[in-house]
């Protein structure tokens, strides 16, 4: 998978990788580039490779807070990342999903239908309660996800290879402000 944000990355993404992975995209975005995936796709006479993408979700009455902080952290973390949300021209704490109720989350997250993949990026205060709301609005239950401890990307990857459109989320559990492992292990005891 070659992770990608801009133009030129997701037309070599197209034309020469497995799959794609999209980061920090807005709906109308991910539609474009992966427009972009698909023309470097047709360019080079191969089939457009699965296209993914990190979407961060926060589900609760602090989620706007949750969203622009994780936000704010990746807009000034590197010069590539600066770029990309320069570009963007959206205010802070907007790209992404930040709802209060998982109803809400679900409605905003089927708006990235150019991902063949989304994932789900928790944002959560790691409360039971709280990751509860984000596996209702990306979990196996409604559709949108699947079963936890699959081989999510090579599943991915083998049902766009049979054709088949693959768009159900997967949830990945991470809280803000949170390192990654720690994050993962409260994930795996949740069961997310």
């Amino acid at each position: 998978l070659l992770g990608a944000m801009g133009p030129r990355m997701c037309a070599f993404g197209g034309e020469a990788w497995d799959g794609v992975f999209l980061n920090w995209m807005t709906p109308e975005l991910a539609a474009e580039r992966r427009a972009q995936v698909e023309a470097g796709a047709k360019e080079a006479g191969r089939e457009t490779p699965p296209v993914f993408g990190y979407v961060r979700t926060a589900v609760a009455v602090d989620a706007a807070e949750r969203l622009k902080k994780e936000e704010s952290f990746y807009r000034d973390r590197h010069p590539d990342y600066r770029n990309h949300f320069s570009r963007l021209e959206e205010p802070v704490g907007t790209v992404g999903v930040a709802a209060q109720e998982p109803g809400e989350a679900q409605s905003e997250l089927s708006r990235y239908r150019a991902l063949d993949t989304v994932v789900v990026r928790a944002l959560a205060s790691g409360t039971i309660e709280e990751m509860g709301k984000l596996a209702e609005a990306a979990g196996p239950d409604n559709g949108n996800a699947l079963p936890c401890g699959e081989p999510r990307l090579a599943q991915g990857v083998k049902a766009r290879r049979r054709g088949a459109h693959h768009d159900r989320a997967v949830l990945e559990g991470h809280r803000v402000g949170q390192p990654h492992d720690a994050a993962r292990r409260d994930a795996d005891v949740l069961g997310v």
